[in-house]
């Protein structure tokens, strides 16, 4: 491939001094004094004529270099849509020894035009990814499992449950592949922001717990080639020819939740009991006596309602049984068997 346009811009003068823009800094403002005695004219010259019309413009190129350069599909996902496309890009590494200035880029492979680009101000080592199509022969589709959580550990501190949870969500990227020739494949992935929030909270659950342990940060696999700032994740693959390949992300991250002993229930705490979670024998022995107790109150409490309804039904039916005798009489015979049922 090629590409054609841009500019540059020397970086020192011709005594090996630093300027920008005319300006010495070692000399600062005595150098717009002297810029007329220590200006450089550069002069090129073509080798073929050229022939112009009245009124037009043409870009000549002036110098020809190798520079290193790598051909790409670039895919972003940032979290909009299943369907992504891929873009046609070349890796450029500014290998002269003049710094790159911004313009128009035009691209050809093997002779025929392709595509325009944009390069920004490139300094001189630097590298910087160059969009000039979209690329046709590349499908990528993703797909997003649930989100599973489970619990891994428990811990008792300061009449506190703590629990600290394992999250997980999966996404998938399938790529297809359909042109005959591999393709190389820089893919970015930018994490949601519940996440990134997750992972940037600086602050520790356990904090005011001096014997418990922390809890990990987000945790990704496989690990990106790179992750700048604002937690954009970039995978470098090979795509092979005619064929579909996968990136699976699996992102985990944990975090804690707080219980007051007092609002549990019995029925929670025998399944965190029961299950397999981990658990430190402290807080294990603290919880099987929580489970026994509270059940045992719930007995007691139960009990202690049974007797509160059959009071006040050995109440209701006394009250009955006045209500019969005031009016059949205390001492008639009809009064005997409400009498009878008093005692």
């Amino acid at each position: 491939g090629g590409l054609f346009g841009g500019g540059s811009s020397r970086d020192n003068n011709r005594d090996g001094k630093s300027v920008h823009q005319g300006i010495d800094p070692n000399t600062a403002f005595q150098q717009i004094a002297s810029l007329d005695r220590t200006a450089s004219l550069i002069r090129f010259q073509l080798d073929d004529l050229v022939s112009l019309e009245s009124g037009k413009s043409a870009a000549l190129p002036v110098f020809e270099e190798q520079l290193p350069s790598r051909l790409l599909s670039v895919v972003k996902h940032e979290g909009q849509g299943d369907q992504l496309t891929p873009i046609r890009s070349i890796e450029l590494t500014n290998a002269t020894q003049f710094a790159l200035v911004p313009g128009p880029v035009s691209v050809s492979r093997a002779g025929d035009f392709v595509g325009d680009a944009q390069i920004p101000r490139l300094s001189i080592g630097a590298s910087t990814l160059l969009p000039y199509a979209i690329d046709r022969a590349i499908i990528v589709r993703r797909t997003q499992s649930p989100k599973v959580r489970r619990a891994l550990n428990l811990t008792i501190r300061q009449q506190k449950v703590l629990t600290t949870y394992e999250s997980c969500l999966t996404v998938q990227f399938v790529i297809d592949n359909q042109d005959k020739d591999p393709r190389q494949l820089v893919l970015e992935y930018q994490l949601p922001s519940d996440l990134a929030e997750k992972n940037d909270k600086s602050s520790d659950p356990f904090a005011s717990f001096s014997d418990s342990p922390r809890v990990p940060k987000l945790t990704i696999q496989p690990a990106p080639k790179s992750r700048n700032n604002d937690d954009l994740l970039t995978y470098e693959l090979t795509a092979p020819a005619l064929s579909q390949s996968k990136l699976v992300l699996q992102i985990r991250w944990s975090d804690v939740t707080e219980d007051p002993i007092r609002n549990l229930l019995p029925t929670r705490v025998a399944a965190w009991l029961n299950s397999d979670l981990t658990i430190d024998d402290r807080s294990r022995k603290i919880l099987s006596e929580f489970v026994s107790v509270t059940r045992s109150l719930i007995k007691q409490r139960s009990k202690v309602g049974a007797l509160t309804a059959k009071k006040a039904e050995f109440g209701a039916e006394q009250t009955r049984v006045r209500e019969n005798l005031r009016a059949v009489g205390a001492g008639s015979a009809a009064a005997e068997p409400f009498l009878q049922r008093m005692n």
